[in-house]
């Protein structure tokens, strides 16, 4: 084992973010595992060992960025989804469109609601 102070503060960190995201996941399993994965967990005779499961088959960035999105208090916003959203520059006055073609001249509420639901429905989530 390694003693240095530096590598100590690394796997305490490295622990802590798993509980963490461990503790989150299994006590709101509804609202933060994914829908294949929520159907496991609630049909399991060991659903924490699904959550484990599902943590372990985490990247680090990933496990990370929903550590981020659980914690930090300046990630996780409804906007996240909007950066992964397609825009793209059209060629005329109206600014940009979206993946599907629809032509956007400015984003307001109603702008963000339907891109979250075109993308939700890309992504097969539902709408």
């Amino acid at each position: 084992m390694i003693c240095r102070a530096s590598v100590q503060h690394l796997e305490f960190k490295g622990q802590k973010i798993v509980v963490s995201v461990f503790e989150a996941l299994s006590s709101e399993s509804k609202s933060f595992l994914p829908v294949d994965t929520l159907k496991r967990y609630q049909t399991s005779e060991e659903p924490t060992r699904v959550v484990c499961d599902h943590i372990a088959s985490m990247t680090d960035a990933f496990l990370l960025k929903t550590y981020d999105r659980l914690f930090s208090p300046r990630m996780g916003s409804v906007f996240d989804r909007l950066l992964s959203l397609q825009l793209v520059p059209q060629n005329s006055a109206d600014g940009l469109i979206d993946s599907s073609g629809a032509a956007i001249s400015s984003l307001d509420a109603s702008d963000i609601r339907r891109l979250v639901q075109h993308h939700e429905l890309q992504m097969g989530r539902g709408g």
